[in-house]
């Protein structure tokens, strides 16, 4: 039996009728056939999901009736924040999605030297929408119900200024002398562990930020003797972490 899992941006409540948009609307209805009595499931990011049963098959605004609130945690004990180089927009959208279905807990997108991305302001922000949007979905299809937040976009430079030394952090680089097997974690309240991790655009990191790095003392790492794209490596890493402390 199928599951049909869809984000909704809105209060979710039991005994409720909500709409849906246009575009999930015509989803249910014209791509997955779905009639008035088809059980949908909701989930607004708050930890919890909804099951609801659509009440009319409208093509631009289905009602759907909420009821009943399930809590369902499908949230790995390790927080892993994604430090990613930006990369052009396939690539990066691509990194978010499969990152998202991964576990990650948070991606901060930062602008690094060797970053080819020029937009204006109010362009990163519909950017960042847009990046938003490929991780909700990812949520969809992977059953979180837990949406990691995408941080503002940002120079590499300004997020040295908002990093602690509460977490470790590491950073991939293909000459590095050790491997993830080295990391050492201390979990915090609850059993959790903490770690950043940073993956520089096409073509990696420069020099000068790789020297900015040691002075931070982030620990470099390789992940295996093949140098990954920057669309794989984020994924890959966050995969190996999850086997070595998280979930898998």
């Amino acid at each position: 039996m199928r599951t049909i899992r869809l984000f909704y941006p809105g209060e979710l409540k039991c005994n409720t009728d909500i709409r849906l948009n246009k575009n999930q609307s015509a989803h249910l209805v014209r791509v997955l056939r779905c009639q008035p009595g088809t059980v949908v499931t909701l989930f607004n990011g708050n930890g919890k999901q909804y099951q609801c049963k659509m009440v009319d098959a409208s093509l631009t605004k289905t009602t759907v009736a909420v009821l009943v609130e399930q809590t369902v945690s499908r949230e790995s004990s390790l927080e892993i924040n994604l430090v990613q180089g930006v990369s052009r927009n396939d690539r990066m959208e691509l990194c978010i999605q499969k990152a998202t279905e991964l576990g990650v807990y948070k991606i901060t997108p930062v602008i690094c030297e060797r970053s080819n991305y020029r937009l204006d302001k109010k362009r990163q922000e519909k950017k960042l929408q847009h990046w938003q949007s490929v991780a909700n979905s990812a949520c969809e299809q992977s059953g979180r119900n837990i949406i990691p937040a995408i941080e503002p976009l940002q120079m590499l430079n300004d997020y040295f200024q908002t990093i602690t030394d509460s977490e470790p952090t590491i950073f991939l680089h293909p000459d590095a002398g050790q491997s993830l097997k080295t990391i050492k974690l201390n979990a915090e309240n609850s059993a959790r562990y903490r770690l950043s991790i940073l993956v520089g655009p096409e073509g990696g990191f420069s020099l000068q930020e790789i020297n900015q790095f040691k002075q931070f003392d982030w620990q470099a790492v390789k992940v295996g003797p093949r140098i990954l794209r920057t669309e794989t490596a984020g994924p890959a890493v966050i995969a190996s972490l999850q086997i070595l402390w998280g979930d898998f």
